[in-house]
């Protein structure tokens, strides 16, 4: 390796590095967030995520599981699953636009999209090519 292709090789870590810092760190997401609930495939609610709040998806039979909604984070509680797994529990909070919680004994689905966007079906992060 020559000296030029090192500088070239050190110039492009330390212009990626400083990249990533400033997507991740500083970009601000300016569109505001929602929580779309699905139910056996059809849509069940829509909910702000600015506002806290404890929020039920109501089942058959008087059962229901409780969604926590503080701090723009959204998870499911403990104490109300209905399931014997318990996975939509430890997916854990979420935040970010994309993210989802799924139970599947529930057939039901929570997803954080923008707003005024009805679907949960948003466009991956990473497209086809770069995957």
């Amino acid at each position: 390796m020559k000296k030029g292709d090192l500088i070239i090789l050190l110039f492009l870590l330390i212009f990626s590095g400083l990249s990533w810092l400033l997507v991740n760190n500083f970009w601000q997401e300016t569109d505001s967030k929602q929580v779309v609930i699905e139910v056996n495939g059809a849509y069940y609610d829509t909910i702000d995520l600015k506002q806290e709040q404890l929020f039920q998806i109501k089942f058959p039979e008087n059962k229901y599981i409780e969604l926590a909604i503080k701090d723009e984070e959204v998870w499911v509680n403990d104490e109300t699953v209905i399931c014997p797994r318990k996975i939509c529990v430890q997916t854990g909070k979420i935040n970010a636009v994309g993210q989802s919680i799924v139970c599947l004994p529930n057939k039901t689905g929570i997803y954080i999209t923008s707003k005024g966007t009805m679907s949960p079906k948003v466009e991956p992060k990473v497209d086809d090519v770069a995957f």
